[in-house]
């Protein structure tokens, strides 16, 4: 299958998506079927963005492969989750602060940087998504509403923006469902930070193997790395019964900054529910 499938993606000149591996002089190097080396990467973790970059920077073209040619495991338990996704986040920033940053790499066209800009800036969304997540949870106990220019104008064109988003988003994706995604990209804020302040201040980068079968961790080790998701949902739930009891006593300054930032918690708990649910889960 792998021979066959090797062969069709060459007639493409995209056969290096199934790039091999060699040991040379005890380092690691991917070449292409005929034996050619693209080039050494020596303790990455990220061999297949890394491998595609340097090839399109040689002048390779690749091209969309849709078809399903086999199927593989994914993680089964949230340990193992966390563990994949940190690798590929760390991975990420590992190039992003390197000299192989495909926005400086020699060889990529426009368009091609922009493609590698959009999965590395995906990275660093837990700067905004921080600020997404906590900005209802501050208003519940400071009462100051996160946006002050909340009026008509402000809704009308928040609304539109949000309607094109989702239009773009159905279109991009037709007939891909997207929820799990979005879940997976909000609920994964942590495990980004983590990844980035890892890198940033010199952490040892390793490739840690992905367990594909039933988890022996404890209780306890599948609930620490979610500690922040935990929080974010108490510290919302005591907010919402703090406020009931100030709009009990009529007190409260805003019922509609009240009811905008019920409504905006309500979303986030949504979003992160399924880190949180995955947590109580053994395989």
């Amino acid at each position: 299958l792998i021979t066959n499938q090797s062969k069709r993606l060459k007639e493409l000149n995209s056969a290096f998506h199934l790039e091999k591996e060699k040991i040379n002089n005890k380092n690691l190097m991917p070449f292409y079927e005929d034996g050619t080396i693209v080039g050494p990467f020596v303790h990455h973790i990220s061999e297949d963005i890394y491998t595609s970059i340097l090839l399109h920077a040689e002048g390779w073209k690749s091209y969309q492969h849709p078809d399903v040619e086999c199927k593989m495991l994914s993680p089964q338990t949230l340990p193992a989750f966390i563990k994949q996704f940190s690798r590929y986040a760390e991975g990420t920033f590992q190039l992003f602060f390197s000299k192989e940053n495909p926005l400086i790499k020699k060889g990529l066209g426009f368009w091609q940087r922009l493609a590698y800009f959009e999965t590395i800036y995906s990275y660093f969304s837990p700067f905004w998504l921080l600020v997404f997540l906590f900005s209802p949870v501050i208003f519940f106990f400071s009462l100051t509403p996160p946006i002050m220019a909340f009026n008509f104008d402000f809704f009308l064109r928040f609304l539109i923006f949000n309607l094109l988003n989702v239009v773009i988003v159905t279109l991009g994706n037709w007939g891909i469902p997207t929820k799990r995604s979005e879940q997976y990209y909000i609920g994964g804020f942590w495990f980004k930070l983590k990844a980035f302040l890892k890198v940033v201040f010199g952490g040892k980068i390793i490739f840690n193997p992905t367990v594909k079968g039933v988890g022996k961790e404890t209780f306890f080790q599948r609930i620490k790395p979610v500690i922040p998701h935990f929080a974010i949902a108490a510290l919302t739930f005591i907010g919402f019964a703090y406020n009931a009891v100030l709009i009990y006593k009529n007190l409260h300054p805003s019922y509609s900054a009240f009811v905008a930032n019920s409504i905006w918690s309500c979303y986030n708990l949504y979003q992160i529910n399924p880190i949180m649910r995955a947590a109580f889960i053994k395989s």
